[in-house]
This record gives C-alpha cells, structure tokens and sequence, in this order.
C-alpha cells in the first residue's frame, strides 16, 4: 500500500473473488475500497472514482460471468453521475448520439407504419359501416369486436358480404367463413 500512496493511486480496490483460491480459503468473498486520504488509505463503503457505486455493487459485476439487469442499471447510474460530475449527457460521446439517432428514427419509423397501418384498418371499418348504414343493416359494437378478422378479408369479399347479407350476424358469418 506504500507503494501506491507514493505512487499517488487516489483509490484502490481490493477484490476477493467468490471463487476464492485454494491457497487463502479463509477470505472473505467481497472488495474492499480505500480512499488516499491525509493519514494514508483509509477504507469506504462507496467509490470517489466512480461515484455511487458500492463495494458490494462492484464485487457482484465483478463476479458475474454475463452483466445482469441490475448491473447495467448500477452502471447506468454511475455513468449518469459521472456525466452529472463533468457536464456531459450522453449525447456528448459520438458513439452514443449516433445510437441514439438511429434508435429515434427506427421508432419513429415503425410509430408511422402502426399509425398508417391502423388508419387503413379503421378506414376500412368506416366504409364497410357506411356501405351496411346505407342498406339499413343494422350494426353494433360485435362489428368492432370482430375487426381484427374484418380487416384481413380482401376488400372486394368484404365488400360482397356487405351488398348480400341480411343483417350484422349473417354478415360476420360471410366473412368468418372468407376468412376460412
């Protein structure tokens, strides 16, 4: 440790694996921090270096094989405090910005293609309600109950059972039975 505070190293961890060696089977799993304080290394429960992250956060990903969930989000915080620390946001690393562009553009494109999708199906529902409306069928909400089926019919079916059937059941039956 001498050699480190000559060194100037302004903190240290001290990581005793789970998996401890055969040779030191009485350690204690865990890590310990020390911090070069006036008086040499005194130990600490949080890292300066990394702030926010604890002794028992860093010697579980430490030991990890794959990063868990509560890993990435122990990292995450710290990554926010040290952004915080230094007046930076993670759209100040090139990286980042771009993934951050793309993921915004992907979103924005699968949000169009669901809102034009929907307005398609809901086009379709309004005709089909105007096309019965105009024969004096008579429709209730089993009309929107049944949409998810309605709309995968081919319009020109659709439209068929529309002109010929009697009323809203015998309609549904003509294209559950197109829907086959």
């Amino acid at each position: 440790m001498g050699t480190y505070e000559e060194w100037g190293f302004r903190e240290l961890w001290v990581e005793i694996p789970e998996n401890r060696a055969p040779s030191r089977p009485n350690r204690k799993p865990g890590v310990t921090i020390r911090i070069l304080g006036p008086h040499g290394y005194e130990e600490t429960r949080e890292s300066r270096a990394f702030p926010t992250w604890t002794a028992d956060e860093i010697h579980a990903a430490l030991n990890e094989d794959a990063l868990s969930a509560s890993t990435v989000a122990v990292l995450r915080r710290v990554g926010r405090a040290l952004g915080e620390q230094g007046g930076t946001g993670t759209d100040d690393d090139p990286f980042m910005r771009v993934e951050r562009a793309q993921s915004r553009r992907e979103g924005i494109e699968k949000g169009i293609g669901k809102g034009i999708e929907r307005g398609v199906e809901m086009g379709r529902l309004e005709m089909l309600a105007e096309a019965l409306a105009a024969r004096g069928v008579v429709t209730s909400t089993r009309l929107e109950e049944h949409a998810g089926s309605i709309v995968t019919v081919p319009l020109p079916v659709l439209m068929r059972a529309a002109l010929a059937c009697r009323d809203e059941a015998d309609f549904l039956r003509r294209i559950e039975a197109a829907a086959g």
